[in-house]
């Protein structure tokens, strides 16, 4: 699932089907599913939050950081990537020219993700807020090759409508996010919790 923009709405009705989809038929045992997300921005951080404390709630599954889940497996999984590219190209000018593609991280955590389910994986993937994906044109190239062998849904522009904002306005992760998912290791800085490197 590809939106063309964060909506906190949509991603949560579309995780809500995938995941009555994935138990609905009561083969899949419901607490032996892996729930990741790729980074802890803000926007990740309330749709986490909501979602444990309304789908989740009387289960014993908890979204779990990508980066902590190296040897871990799930028979399946579902993912969400927040986009986090575009804040590598914003700082190009100050990456040491030719190397800049060694700091994207994206696709590295696409694959990574999809490498922890033994059987199935669903990726919802959509920018940060204030972007689009054609902000992310390093990871719209990998989308474009990935076609043939990968289903890919992808979702018109929805509202609340593009309003560019620059990395100087991410704001701090919320408390009640670090409550839920102490693993997270938030940083307590004004900057997002980026980890380069796999």
């Amino acid at each position: 699932h590809v939106l063309q923009n964060f909506n906190k709405e949509l991603i949560y009705d579309i995780f809500a089907r995938e995941f009555d989809k994935l138990c609905g038929d009561n083969k899949m045992d419901k607490n032996n599913m892996g729930i990741i997300y790729c980074g802890a921005y803000e926007n990740s951080t309330v749709l986490l939050t909501d979602i444990a404390d309304g789908i989740l709630q009387y289960m014993n599954i908890k979204p779990t950081q990508l980066r902590t889940t190296y040897s871990m497996e799930w028979p399946t999984v579902i993912v969400f990537q927040s986009l986090a590219d575009h804040l590598v190209q914003t700082m190009e000018k100050f990456i040491p020219e030719g190397n800049n593609e060694d700091y994207l991280i994206d696709s590295g955590n696409l694959y990574l993700a999809m490498s922890r389910a033994r059987v199935k994986c669903t990726v919802i993937m959509y920018p940060m807020e204030g972007l689009i994906l054609d902000d992310f044109h390093h990871m719209n190239d990998l989308l474009d090759k990935l076609e043939d062998s990968v289903h890919i849904r992808r979702y018109p522009l929805t509202p609340p409508s593009y309003t560019p904002r620059s990395i100087n306005e991410l704001r701090l992760m919320s408390d009640n996010f670090k409550e839920k998912f102490p693993e997270s290791n938030i940083s307590s800085s004004t900057r997002p919790d980026i980890h380069f490197g796999f």
